[in-house]
């Protein structure tokens, strides 16, 4: 069965003011004639360019989801060949840096930058703006932005092998030492070469890849999101991170709830799909049960602590820091206590025993409490463009289940956002700014694009 064709439908957007804005979100402004003739003229003088940008980009986004020290250099091939090939893609780069998710995104750096004039640590502030560097992959994108497909793919790679390593990790690396000190090495949480924490936000994401695939689609391609979305399922479990194993759930019900809406599943589907959870979750909890029941009731005590002003443990410490995050909202509304100075401003007040880490462990709050509501509202308008320039996006390669991924690995940051603050941790950060990327206000309309046809 092949995909829906794509949508060639102008988009409906209310009147006034709202219009407006909606307006702008699509990036109305943005020269749509001569966005696709500047393609065009790329691809006439420099074809060969375009297939050196492929590769570089595919080894960026496997090298994406590697350890840290992969992830720092995984694009300075791409960014390197972006500049030597500058004057052929012109004017495409000036479209592509100039969407809206840039523009929202250069926005929110700046008030954050605003706000260091009133922080009490200006060198983790500059940082914590640095983080946002990532969504510049938008523009470093957009001259390929037409094998959408084959990038999503090359994520998948790369969600592949942290899987791989979660299993090299499960045996502490087969007994090699140089290999056994690249993990994080606990046996009740099995995350690979990733933090617990951010290894479960990066899991989530990836099941919002390959989830819709799954229910929505059918062949071949249905096939193998099911199994990848078993397997994204359950090393997110294996990380041991609590909050994803909320998000996780979360997000299910948001992608069955969008497939019910818009008639995309099946009763049949989802009664299949709810089967093969069944079977995938006994299977886990056969394997590891008691590790995650005691991960539960650890978490179950923590949290009963915690409510009797008992915050020296994992969990009692993020409630306190959340409440802490809360508090300086209400007392710093506009400018919060500025970038980078959470730390500073909270640590006086919680008791000595209690960790304070350098962010409160949710984004929203920790937005709200260093930049204040005018930095949380700049961060809410900037996941209102990802979602509707990914939806977008994704009509105009077919709206199949595969290409609507990115959207819910959007959401899927967006549900873990509670427990982690995506913004501000390179891996999860990194990861936004390419989902961003395969999600532009605009792709090209030219002719003879087979991209569109498959997925």
């Amino acid at each position: 069965m092949s995909p829906p064709a794509a949508s060639t439908k102008p988009h409906r957007t209310p009147p006034g003011r709202l219009g407006w804005l909606v307006r702008r979100v699509d990036g109305s402004y943005i020269d749509r004639s001569a966005c696709d003739a500047a393609f065009v003229r790329m691809h006439r003088q420099d074809a060969i360019g375009d297939r050196i940008h492929l590769i570089f980009a595919c080894i960026g986004c496997v090298g994406l989801l590697g350890p840290q020290t992969v992830l720092q250099i995984a694009m300075a091939p791409l960014v390197v060949f972006f500049v030597v090939r500058i004057l052929n893609t012109f004017p495409i780069w000036i479209h592509g840096f100039g969407q809206p998710a840039v523009l929202v995104t250069l926005a929110l750096a700046g008030w954050m930058g605003v706000t260091l004039l009133w922080s009490g640590n200006i060198p983790l502030g500059l940082e914590e703006i640095s983080k946002l560097r990532w969504m510049l992959l938008v523009g470093f994108l957009y001259p390929i932005i037409e094998k959408r497909t084959v990038l999503i793919w090359a994520l998948l790679v790369g969600f592949g092998l942290a899987m791989l390593a979660q299993v090299v990790d499960a045996f502490d690396g087969f007994g090699y030492e140089p290999l056994a000190e690249y993990f994080w090495h606990d046996p009740k949480r099995i995350s690979g070469w990733y933090q617990p924490v951010v290894g479960g936000s990066l899991f989530v994401a990836g099941l919002g890849l390959v989830l819709p695939s799954a229910l929505f689609d059918r062949g071949r391609l249905r096939v193998f999101s099911i199994g990848a979305s078993s397997l994204m399922a359950v090393s997110i479990i294996a990380t041991g991170s609590r909050g994803a194993w909320i998000a996780m759930v979360l997000l299910a019900i948001v992608i069955v709830s969008f497939g019910v809406l818009t008639k995309r599943v099946r009763v049949r589907t989802l009664l299949s799909f709810g089967c093969l959870s069944a079977i995938v979750l006994v299977a886990v909890f056969a394997v590891g049960g008691s590790t995650i029941r005691d991960r539960a009731t650890q978490a179950q005590s923590e949290i009963a602590d915690a409510f009797n002003g008992q915050y020296n443990s994992d969990t009692g410490a993020r409630i306190r820091m959340a409440q802490l995050a809360a508090r300086a909202t209400l007392e710093h509304p506009i400018g919060g206590v500025g970038a980078g100075g959470y730390k500073q401003w909270a640590r006086p007040l919680a008791p000595e025993e209690v960790l304070i880490h350098d962010h409160a462990h949710n984004t929203p709050l920790q937005l709200s409490a260093t930049t204040g509501l005018v930095g949380l509202g700049i961060a809410g308008l900037l996941v209102l463009v990802l979602l509707r320039n990914g939806k977008n996006a994704a009509n105009r390669f077919g709206a199949s289940g595969f290409a609507i991924g990115p959207v819910f690995g959007i959401v899927g940051l967006a549900m873990v956002s509670m427990t982690d603050v995506v913004l501000i941790n390179a891996q999860t950060a990194a990861l936004l700014g390419m989902l961003a990327a395969l999600s532009p206000a605009y792709v090209p309309e030219l002719p003879n694009t087979k991209e569109r046809q498959t997925v």
